[in-house]
């Protein structure tokens, strides 16, 4: 039987091991496992939420009427966000 001889990596990675112990890890605080509970939670909830098509908003979409969003200046018209020429450079 012959046994392999050690390669120039193993030894350097058996060499590092020995001069780099494990340190140890602290445990997870109790307020980090609270938070991390409620973030599951309510992300299990969301979940189910849009699985089961559950509507959380108690007040039905207002129609707003082409007239008052084309109109100059009105709600979310062009004129509203853009006046004009502004110059450049």
């Amino acid at each position: 039987m012959t046994t392999p001889d050690p390669t120039p990596a193993a030894t350097a990675s058996a060499a590092t091991a020995l001069d780099r112990p494990p340190v140890p890890r602290s445990p997870m605080s109790w307020l980090v496992k609270i938070y991390v509970g409620v973030a599951g939670l309510a992300l299990v909830v969301y979940l189910l939420a849009g699985v089961l098509g559950w509507d959380f908003k108690s007040s039905q979409r207002d129609r707003v009427p082409g007239t008052v969003r084309n109109s100059p200046g009105g709600y979310r018209a062009y004129h509203f966000w853009h006046g004009g020429y502004h110059g450049g450079k």
